[in-house]
């Protein structure tokens, strides 16, 4: 089987998978891990899947828009740091929320009565942001993985 053709394969299992573990792709092609690496840092380049811990996930529509809070660290205590700081957001504001896990949390712990703007560059955030029925989401995206300039304050 040729380079191309076990990605192909690859890629219509995870079509109907969704989700495969990188041991189970090793053992089903019968290839090193590093020709499963470099499988799947192709198809990510390519914008098909999502590489995560151990495993390569599917993107619908070209995006992955979910983040899987089993694969992330501390979770508990971030929880607490973004159940206290959604406490602290007043009515009326506009507020910054830039990507990470523990402002995540802090999108999922809104209270649904507070009517505010939010920006964001992370999908995930956005994402949660969907579900708040009083927050305008204002989402500025990000091109590269350089490291961006520092944020602009927002002011009404």
């Amino acid at each position: 089987m040729t380079t191309e053709e076990r990605r192909k394969k690859l890629y219509e299992l995870l079509q109907k998978e969704k989700t495969l573990d990188v041991n189970f792709i090793r053992e089903y092609f019968n290839v090193s891990s590093v020709t499963v690496r470099n499988d799947l840092i192709f198809l990510e380049r390519n914008s098909l899947i999502t590489r995560q811990f151990g495993k390569a996930i599917l993107k619908q529509n070209g995006i992955n828009d979910k983040f899987e809070s089993s694969t992330i660290k501390h979770l508990d205590e971030k929880e607490k740091i973004g159940k206290h700081a959604a406490k602290l957001v007043m009515p009326d504001e506009a507020v910054l929320i830039y990507a990470g896990t523990t402002t995540l949390q802090v999108a999922r712990f809104l209270p649904d009565t507070v009517n505010i703007c939010a920006v964001t560059n992370s999908i995930y955030i956005a994402n949660e942001l969907k579900g708040h029925p009083n927050v305008k989401t204002v989402f500025i995206g990000a091109t590269s993985t350089a490291k961006p300039d520092p944020p602009t304050v927002l002011r009404q």
